[in-house]
């Protein structure tokens, strides 16, 4: 049986992995132990890209500023070595 999201443990481990793709923005390496890609709960690794945020000066800029920089963050599944 496959694990639920929930299960999944996304977040487990968390690590910074500096500039992984040469963009000029750091990037990070999320950890999902149970997360089952082709069989059930080998686990995988998600490579979330970093992109540009704007400075925030005011809770108005804020609650702009955060949907464009969570709309350029993608998942990039790394398979283990």
């Amino acid at each position: 049986m496959a694990p639920t999201a929930a299960q999944s443990l996304f977040g487990a481990s968390v690590a910074g992995v500096g500039d992984f793709n040469a963009d000029g923005f750091s990037d990070i390496l999320v950890g999902v132990p149970n997360a089952s890609v082709g069989q059930n709960g080998e686990g995988a690794g998600l490579l979330f890209l970093g992109a540009p945020v704007p400075s925030i000066r005011s809770p108005m800029a804020r609650s702009r500023a955060i949907r464009p920089a969570l709309a350029s963050v993608r998942p990039w599944p790394v398979p283990a070595t």
